[in-house]
Order: structure tokens, then sequence, then C-alpha cells
């Protein structure tokens, strides 16, 4: 039996498919390159922010933390520490921010609203901290935080009315 002969249509239509398939599929995995090394590189950012904080350099950690969100906008602790460093550098507004964009890039993770409700409570925002434990509750019901905080904060909110009530 004689091997089957491909046709030249099919041979073309092979090679037509094989130049289309290569070029996304080493723009697919130079992506993926470039996206490991991104992560590589926000990881060792964010490592060297937590010696910045530990040395109490502030603004030094905030510009590796920023960085780090930049390149990964994945790294949860990294969007929470950075809050934390703005926070202790007198930037609530700007810690408030780096809550918010984180976020936006993880609307999944219960954390970042628990952290951004906390800060709110710190700052006696009732209304505005019970909005996010409220948010952080809905995305992760089993942090055990969370409903501790919300109480705190329902329980500080009612104390500030009945103090300003006639």
């Amino acid at each position: 039996m004689r091997p089957a002969r491909i046709s030249t249509r099919r041979r073309a239509v092979g090679l037509i498919i094989l130049l289309v398939l290569l070029p996304v599929a080493i723009g697919m995995s130079l992506r993926a390159g470039a996206q490991m090394r991104d992560f590589d590189t926000a990881r060792k950012q964010y490592i060297a922010s937590e010696q910045s904080i530990h040395e109490k350099n502030f603004p030094q950690a905030i510009e590796r933390l920023e960085e780090a969100v930049r390149l990964c906008p994945d790294l949860k602790a990294a969007w929470d520490s950075l809050a934390w460093c703005y926070r202790a550098t007198e930037q609530k507004e700007k810690g408030y921010d780096a809550l918010q964009r984180g976020m936006r890039a993880l609307p999944q993770v219960g954390e970042l609203p628990r952290t951004l409700g906390l800060m709110y409570l710190l700052d006696q925002k009732h209304e505005l901290a019970l909005v996010e434990l409220d948010k952080a509750a809905r995305i992760d019901p089993t942090d055990p935080m969370t409903p501790r905080l919300r109480a705190r904060a329902q329980k500080e909110l009612d104390a500030y009315k009945r103090s300003k009530a006639p």
C-alpha cells in the first residue's frame, strides 16, 4: 500500500495556518515571559519595601510599592502595605486611593475593603467604614475580622449620634 500523498492545496493551507498561528503562539509566549519578569521584579520591589518599612523609610517604601503594583497589580499585600505607608507619612487620602485602586485591580479580594474600612474607622469616618466593611463581608463572608470591625464601627457611630442628639 502506498502512503497517502498530501495534496499541494492541503500543504498550502497547512503552511498558511502555521504562518498565522506561529507568530500568535510566539507572541503569547513572549507576553507570558514578560509577565513573569514583571512579577519577579514586582516581588523583589515588595520585598525591598519591607526592608524600607522596617527602617521606617516610608518614602522609599512607597516608591518601591508603587512600582510593584504598577508591574503586578495582583499583589494584594503590596496594595495593603502601600496604603499603610501613605498613612504613616500623613497622606491618608493617598492611602485611601491606593486601596481603592487595589480594589479595582482585585475586586474579588475582601482584605482590601476591610483595610479601607479599618482606616476609615480609625479616622472616625464611621459611615464610610460601614460601607467598606459591608463590601468586605459580601466578598469574603468567612473572614472573622470583618464582623468585629463592623460591630465596632456601628457602636462608635451610634455613640456619636447619641452624643449629638438634643
